[in-house]
C-alpha cells in the first residue's frame, strides 16, 4: 500500500513541478518522502523548494545527505547542494560540491554496467552537474563537462547549456552551431541561433546571456508591457530579454508596425549597448531604412546626436545623412483651422480643387501640422492626382499617429490609386476595429471591393479566378507564420489578422474590442466548456473527424498529411469577416480550433495543423 501511495505521490510532485506549481509539488515529495527514505524523492523536494525561492529550506533537505562516502550518495544531491550554496554566497563551497557530483557521477558508471540497470536516468544527472557550473558562471568549465561526457547527453538542456557558454566566451558561430542541433525540440533555439551569427557579424554588440530555458514571447511582453521607464530599462539589461527581442526583430514574421515598439526601447535603455547597437544598425549595409530611421530617433532621445543634426548612415549602399526635427501633429480642435477646412472641402465639392489648395498648402508649407487640413490637403493632391504628394503627408501622419484610422483608410485609398494592392490591404488591418465609425467602415469595404476589381482581369471566369488566387496568396502568408506544436490558444490568435478575429468575434456574440482585449476576451470565451460545447455542436461531421484525427496525433500533425485526408484550403480567400472558409480546415481555423503554421520538425521548417494545446483535453470530452 505505502509503495503504490509512494509512487502515486511522486508521480502527482512530478507533475505539479512540471506545471510550475512548486509549493504544492513540495508538499507532494514531503509526503512521499514521510512514506519511504528515497533520495529521488529528497532531491525532487529540495528541487521544487529551490525553484519556490526557500533557499535555506532547500539545502536544510540536502545537506544531511552530502557524505560522498554514503552509499546512497547521488550526483544530482550535490550538483543541487552546489546551486544552493551559490544563491547562499558560498562559492568555494558550491565548488567543492561540484567536483564531488562529477566524481560520484563517473565512480559509480562500472557499477550500473555490472549491474545492468538502464543508465539513461543516470545520465540525466549531467544537466544537473552542468546547471551547478553555469550557476559559478564559470563557461569553460560548463564546456569542459560538455565535452567530457559528450557520449551521455540524453537530454537537449546539456547543448542548450553548451551553447549558452559558447556564446558567453565570444564564440558566437559555435553556439549557432550547437542551438542549430537542438532546434528540431526547442524552437526558441533557431531564434537563438541567428542572433548568434548577427553577434558573430558584428551587427549587434556582445552581450552576456542567463543560463536559464525561456519563453521568447513571454519575455517580449514582459519587456514591452511596461510604460514606466525605469521598469523597461531594469528588464532591457536581461540579456534573455535582449535575446527575445533581437530574435523577433530580425525574424521574418515582424510586422513593420512592431519594428520600433521593440527597437526603440533597446536602444534607449540598453545602455552602452544600447548606443553601440544604434549606431551598428545606421552603418550596417543590408538593413532596412525603416530599421535607421528608427535607431536615429532612438539616439536622439539618447542624447547621442541633438534634433534636426545630422546624422551619418550607409541608406541602400550609399553614405546619407538623416535629420530628424521634431513634427507636432496637432489633434484637439482649432475653430480658425477648422473653418478654413470645411472652406477646403465646400470648394472641393465644387469641383475647385486649386482654389481649395491654395488655402491649405501654405498651411502645410509653415509647419502647421492639423489633423484634418493634413487629410483633406493629401485627398486634393489625390483628386489632381499628385499621388506622391499625398503619400509624403499621410506617412507622415501614420508615423506620428499610428493606428488612426483616418490616416489609414485615406493612406489605403492612395495606395489603391498607386497599384501597391497588398500595401492598401496592410493598411486597413492595422485599423482597430473598436475606432471605426461607420462612414470609415463603409469606406473600408469600398476599398477591399476596389482592388477585387483591379485585380480581375475582363473575363467573368478568369476575373473570379484572379480574386481568388489573390486573397488565397494573402492567406498563404498566414500560414507561413510561426507556430509552435503545442501552441495556446493566445499565441495562435497573435497570429491571426483582425479580419479573421472579427469574424470569430461575431461567431460567438462578443462586442468590438481592441486588438489585444479581443484576443484574450476570445481566448476566455473558447475555454468556457459551454461556449466551446456550442461551437462544437456548430460543426459539420468532417470538422468533427478531423478534430479526432489531430487529437489522435497527440493535438498536431504534418499539413500535407491533414489536406491529404480533408482536403485544401483552395479557395478559402482570406476576407472571413465578409464570409466564412468552406473547407473543414479552413473553418475550424477561423474558429480558432486549429492554428496552421510552421513549425521545425527534423530540422526543416514544416507547415503543421494544430490544436491549441489548452482545447485538446476539453475537445477529446467533447468528441468522445
Amino acid at each position: 500500500m505505502s509503495s503504490s501511495k509512494f509512487l502515486e505521490m511522486m508521480e502527482r510532485g512530478k507533475t505539479l513541478l512540471r506545471e510550475k506549481d512548486y509549493r504544492e509539488a513540495a508538499k507532494a515529495f514531503s509526503e512521499a518522502l514521510e512514506l519511504t527514505n528515497d533520495i529521488s524523492a529528497l532531491n525532487n523536494l529540495a528541487t521544487a523548494l529551490f525553484l519556490n525561492g526557500e533557499i535555506e529550506r532547500a539545502w536544510a533537505v540536502v545537506e544531511p545527505h552530502l557524505d560522498p562516502a554514503a552509499p546512497d550518495a547521488n550526483p544530482y544531491t550535490f550538483a543541487l547542494a552546489a546551486q544552493l550554496s551559490v544563491r547562499l554566497g558560498r562559492p568555494e563551497d558550491a565548488r567543492a560540491q561540484l567536483k564531488e557530483a562529477a566524481a560520484i557521477f563517473e565512480q559509480k558508471l562500472p557499477l550500473l554496467d555490472r549491474l545492468g540497470l538502464v543508465k539513461e536516468v543516470w545520465y540525466e544527472y549531467t544537466v544537473q552537474i552542468m546547471r551547478a557550473a553555469a550557476a559559478l558562471q564559470d563557461h569553460h568549465l560548463v564546456l569542459d563537462l560538455y565535452r567530457r561526457w559528450d557520449k551521455y547527453h540524453v537530454n537537449w538542456e546539456n547543448t542548450f547549456l553548451a551553447g549558452i557558454a559558447s556564446f558567453n566566451i565570444g564564440r558566437f558561430s559555435r553556439a549557432a552551431s550547437l542551438w542549430e542541433r537542438i532546434s528540431h525540440v526547442a524552437g526558441f533555439a533557431v531564434m537563438m541561433q541567428q542572433v548568434a551569427f548577427l553577434v558573430d557579424r558584428g551587427l549587434i554588440p556582445p552581450f552576456p546571456l542567463e543560463y536559464e530555458i525561456f519563453d521568447p514571447e513571454k519575455l517580449m511582453e514582459l519587456a514591452r508591457e511596461p510604460e514606466n521607464e525605469a521598469v523597461q530599462s531594469r528588464f532591457l539589461t536581461r540579456g534573455n530579454v535582449r535575446m527575445a527581442l533581437l530574435a523577433y526583430l530580425f525574424s521574418p514574421d515582424i510586422r513593420e508596425d512592431q519594428v520600433e515598439g521593440i527597437l526603440c526601447p533597446l536602444i534607449k535603455f540598453g545602455e552602452e549597448w544600447g548606443k553601440e547597437f544604434g549606431l551598428n544598425l545606421l552603418e550596417a549595409g543590408g538593413i532596412p531604412r525603416e530599421f535607421k530611421y528608427f535607431a536615429a530617433r532612438a539616439l536622439v532621445e539618447r542624447g547621442i546626436y541633438k534634433p534636426g543634426q545630422p546624422i551619418p548612415a550607409v541608406i541602400d549602399g550609399k553614405e546619407e545623412q538623416i535629420t530628424l526635427q521634431e513634427i507636432r501633429i496637432v489633434v484637439e480642435s482649432d475653430p480658425e483651422l477648422d473653418r478654413l477646412n470645411k472652406k477646403a472641402m465646400a470648394l472641393r465639392k465644387r469641383g475647385k480643387i486649386n482654389e481649395a489648395l491654395e488655402l491649405l498648402e501654405p498651411l502645410y508649407e509653415q509647419g502647421r501640422y492639423y489633423l484634418p487640413t493634413l487629410v483633406t490637403l493629401a485627398n486634393l493632391y489625390r483628386r489632381k492626382k499628385k499621388l506622391e504628394s499625398a503619400r509624403e503627408i499621410l506617412e507622415l501622419l501614420e508615423r506620428a499617429l499610428p493606428g488612426e484610422p483616418l490616416v489609414l483608410v485615406s493612406l489605403a485609398g492612395v495606395y489603391l490609386e498607386l497599384h501597391e494592392y497588398r500595401a492598401a490591404l496592410e493598411c486597413l488591418e492595422h485599423i482597430d476595429a473598436e475606432l471605426v465609425d461607420q462612414e470609415i467602415e463603409e469606406t473600408i469595404k469600398l476599398i477591399r471591393k476596389l482592388v477585387k476589381i483591379r485585380l480581375s482581369l475582363n473575363e467573368p471566369l478568369k476575373k473570379r479566378a484572379a480574386t481568388i488566387a489573390f486573397e488565397d496568396s494573402l492567406r498563404e502568408e498566414i500560414e507561413n507564420k510561426k507556430i509552435p506544436l503545442q501552441a495556446t490558444l493566445k499565441r495562435g490568435l497573435k497570429n491571426m489578422p483582425n479580419e479573421w478575429l472579427l469574424n470569430l468575434s461575431n461567431h460567438l456574440g462578443l462586442d468590438r474590442q481592441r486588438r489585444r482585449d479581443r484576443e484574450n476576451k476570445i481566448a476566455a470565451c473558447l475555454m468556457n466548456q459551454k461556449v466551446l460545447a456550442k461551437v462544437v455542436k456548430d460543426l459539420g461531421q468532417v470538422e468533427k473527424e478531423l478534430l479526432r484525427y489531430l487529437l489522435q496525433q497527440g493535438g498536431w500533425a504534418r499539413l500535407n498529411a491533414v489536406t491529404r485526408k480533408f482536403g485544401r484550403m483552395a479557395g478559402d480567400g482570406f476576407y472571413w469577416d465578409e464570409e466564412d472558409p468552406s473547407s473543414p480546415l479552413g473553418l475550424l481555423w477561423s474558429r480558432a480550433l486549429v492554428f496552421i503554421g510552421r513549425a521545425v520538425i527534423d530540422n526543416r521548417s514544416t507547415k503543421v495543423a494544430v490544436i491549441p494545446l489548452e482545447l485538446r483535453e476539453k475537445l477529446m470530452e467533447l468528441l468522445n
